[in-house]
C-alpha cells in the first residue's frame, strides 16, 4: 500500500512539474488551512532565481494533507520535492525559475488533527427492493402425551417390636360376709286384718211401680215431668208410706 501511495505522488510530482504547478496531496474531510502566502523574487539579468520553500505542523498530532505552489505572475518556476510528502509534518520543495527572470508564487497548505475523532460524512444507500416473502401455514403439533413420572420405591426397613413385660397380678383376698341376727326380734306370722270397704250404690228414684192399691207410687198422674225431679210431686197428702223403687 506505501508503495503505491509513493508511485501515485511520484506521478503527481511528475505532472504539476510539467504544468509548472505543484500540488501535493488532496483535501480530507476535518482539515484546516495552516499557511497561505506568496514568495516574489524580482528578477536579475543572466541569473535564474531559487527559492527553497518549507512548509511544517505547530505540533506532532498534525499533519499534512494537500500543499499548493502555484506561479502567479507570468513567470514559469519548476519544482522539486526535497523532503517529505502529505501524511507528515513537514515538506521542502525547491522553486527553480528561468534566467533573468524572477519569482511570484502562492504556497496555501492544509493539515488535520490526528488526535480529534471526525465524523464521516454520511452515506445515503438506495433503497433497497425487497422481494414479497411467502409465509407458510403455521403447522400444528399433536400433543403429545406426557407419563407421569414413577415415584420411586421406598423400602420401609422391617421394625422390631419392643418385648412386652407381663407384670404379675395379685390375686385379691375372699371378701368375708358375716351376717348378724338378733333373736329379741320376734317374725310375725299372724296376719294382719284385712279391712274391706262395701260400697252402696245411689238411689234411683223417678221408676214408676205399682203399689199394694194399684196406684203409683206417687199416687198421682205423672204428666210428662222431668226424671230428675224425682217424681215426688203429689196433688194429695202423701202418706209417706210409698216404695221407693229400690232395687
Amino acid at each position: 500500500m506505501r508503495t503505491l501511495s509513493f508511485t501515485i505522488l511520484c506521478l503527481s510530482l511528475a505532472v504539476c512539474s510539467m504544468a509548472e504547478d505543484l500540488i501535493l496531496g488532496e483535501p480530507q474531510d476535518g482539515d484546516y488551512l495552516i499557511t497561505n502566502r506568496t514568495i516574489f523574487k524580482p528578477s536579475i539579468p543572466w541569473v535564474p532565481m531559487k527559492a527553497v520553500i518549507g512548509v511544517s505542523t505547530s505540533s506532532e498530532e498534525e499533519i499534512l494533507t494537500e500543499i499548493r505552489i502555484t506561479n502567479e505572475g507570468s513567470n514559469e518556476a519548476k519544482f522539486t520535492v526535497i523532503k517529505g510528502a502529505p501524511g507528515t509534518t513537514k515538506v521542502l520543495v525547491l522553486a527553480l525559475g528561468e534566467r533573468g527572470e524572477g519569482l511570484d508564487l502562492r504556497v496555501v497548505a492544509y493539515a488535520i488533527n490526528t488526535t480529534a475523532t471526525t465524523t464521516p460524512a454520511p452515506t445515503t444507500l438506495p433503497p433497497t427492493t425487497s422481494a414479497p416473502t411467502t409465509t407458510d401455514p403455521p403447522t400444528t403439533l399433536a400433543p403429545t402425551t406426557t407419563n407421569p413420572p414413577t415415584p420411586p420405591i421406598t423400602t420401609i426397613p422391617p421394625t422390631t417390636p419392643a418385648p412386652t413385660t407381663i407384670v404379675p397380678t395379685t390375686a385379691l383376698p375372699p371378701i368375708e360376709t358375716t351376717w348378724s341376727w338378733d333373736p329379741s326380734t320376734t317374725v310375725p306370722t299372724t296376719p294382719p286384718p284385712i279391712e274391706t270397704t262395701w260400697w252402696d250404690p245411689p238411689m234411683t228414684t223417678g221408676i214408676p211401680c205399682d203399689d199394694e192399691d194399684g196406684n203409683d207410687d206417687d199416687g198421682n198422674d205423672n204428666e210428662g215431668g222431668d226424671g230428675n225431679d224425682g217424681g215426688n210431686e203429689n196433688d194429695g197428702d202423701n202418706s209417706g208410706n210409698n216404695d221407693t223403687g229400690e232395687v
